[in-house]
């Protein structure tokens, strides 16, 4: 009984402890970058994706990822090769975005984190809100993205995009 206690007493103690403890499932933590270095190209790198997503131009977001990129969406639908991403993209993601234009949010996306692996590997995070504003709840989406070194210009060789419902 008495170690039974204690165990019980532990775990009492570790459920204070915040670094145990994860975040809120709405909460965004301010943006983190990871790795030895940090360089201008990845900060640059960001805002132009953030830019071709915001502008919903198709052809710019295509040229972004590898000739061989995987694009993976939030319902597993799964894209290989940059022209295949832009056909997607261009003819019928991006129209349902211009259709809701009163809901900005759903253009503007936000950096969590990067992480630099190597001086030739990177992975990006990033999420939107999707939703209107009659919506009553609003969908978060994280994009995850691996980036490549080609000749010292980032690209995106695999996305991820991760929509949680409630």
């Amino acid at each position: 009984m008495k170690n039974f206690l204690c165990i019980c007493s532990a775990l009492c103690l570790l459920s204070f402890n915040h670094q145990t403890l994860a975040q809120a499932r709405g909460e965004i933590p301010a943006y983190a970058h990871f790795g030895d270095k940090k360089t201008a190209s990845i900060d640059d790198f960001i805002t132009q994706y953030q830019t071709a997503w915001r502008e919903l131009d198709a052809s710019s977001f295509a040229k972004m990822h590898s000739k061989d990129t995987e694009w993976t969406n939030a319902f597993a639908r799964i894209f290989r090769g940059r022209e295949a991403l832009e056909i997607f993209v261009k003819e019928r993601l991006f129209p349902q975005f211009a259709q809701m234009q009163s809901n900005i949010d759903t253009l503007d996306l936000h950096a969590i984190s990067s992480r630099i692996l190597s001086d030739s590997a990177a992975v990006l995070h990033l999420y939107t809100d999707l939703g209107t504003p009659t919506d009553q709840s609003v969908r978060r989406v994280h994009f995850h993205l691996v980036l490549a070194n080609n000749g010292g210009e980032w690209e995106i060789v695999h996305t991820a995009i991760m929509d949680p419902r409630q």
